[in-house]
């Protein structure tokens, strides 16, 4: 027994010495995290379809472009509306021409009072006639609705759009929300105005 505890002695006293470092151990803040995943919401959003329905005739924005309020992003065709709108102005012209004399005369006793209402009444209707025409031209034309982005254009030149069938996806990024669940076992950990590190995905 004397023996190996001799050996044993000497085993220590052949070991290699190792140096340790002391270190005073201090107080300091640990951070907890948790993980969560969200989407990224824009304030203003809209998917933007034409008020009537034509054939796509110019799209004047691209993918990824800002837009101004009101600027001109699609046009349908609307080559038989202008055509019409020309035949009307004609029509006007004359219409208030003959107004004008059935008028005068009327007023000098010399024409009847029903030819003068008949041709204020032609008159009037070859202006409503007019108007309808010129807000269909204006339903053809969609424009901006706010300052933004021009997120995607889902359809090409040449087809068909209607009345909610989106042609143009359209975002303001100016103001963005992130909206993310969090675990009801985490839940409360969380505090309002607490910082968080956000990662987009590519």
């Amino acid at each position: 027994m004397a023996e190996l505890q001799k050996q044993v002695s000497d085993s220590a006293e052949m070991g290699s010495v190792v140096a340790v470092e002391v270190k005073n151990i201090q107080p300091e803040v640990f951070k907890h995290y948790i993980t969560v995943f969200g989407n990224v919401e824009a304030d203003k959003y809209a998917k933007i379809s034409p008020e009537m329905n034509g054939q796509i005739d110019q799209i004047l924005v691209e993918e990824g472009q800002r837009v101004n309020k009101g600027q001109l992003l699609v046009s349908l065709n609307t080559s038989a509306i202008q055509s019409s709108i020309n035949e009307v102005k004609t029509s006007l012209e004359l219409a208030t021409t003959t107004f004008e004399k059935q008028k005068s005369l009327w007023e000098q006793g010399i024409g009847s009072e029903m030819q003068y209402l008949q041709a204020k009444t032609a008159k009037e209707a070859t202006e409503a006639r007019l108007n309808m025409l010129e807000a269909q031209m204006r339903m053809s034309q969609i424009r901006a609705p706010f300052d933004g982005l021009v997120d995607k254009i889902y359809m090409k030149v040449g087809e068909l759009a209607a009345p909610g069938m989106p042609v143009i996806e359209f975002v303001n990024l100016s103001k963005l929300t992130i909206k993310a669940d969090v675990s009801e076992a985490f839940i409360g950990n969380v505090r309002a105005g607490e910082e968080v590190e956000l990662t987009f995905s590519s």
